[in-house]
């Protein structure tokens, strides 16, 4: 699932040269979607069979206290070719 309408993400690192990659802030609710079945691929291909269900991953990320995290700010995502792969 891409999301076209958040800004890349600039830093001064040598990023490794893969085509299509790209790292972008978090574009709001709509990357919950796709950041929950990156985080089950992740943990299934870990042999961790904790799978978490859409509805749940949004309502953790969600609630988090505004104090400690801010997603538009310490959240970014990692697309090749328009895929989610991490966040």
């Amino acid at each position: 699932m891409a999301v076209d309408s958040a800004p890349d993400f600039t830093t001064s690192a040598t990023l490794p040269a893969i085509r299509g990659l790209r790292f972008r802030h978090f574009a709001g609710p709509s990357d919950f979607p796709a950041m929950n079945a990156t985080a089950n691929d992740a943990r299934e291909a870990n042999g961790v069979h904790n799978i978490t269900d859409p509805d749940g991953f949004a309502s953790y990320y969600a609630h988090l206290d505004p104090d400690h995290s801010a997603l538009d700010r310490d959240l970014f995502i990692v697309e090749v070719d328009g895929e989610m792969v991490g966040y």
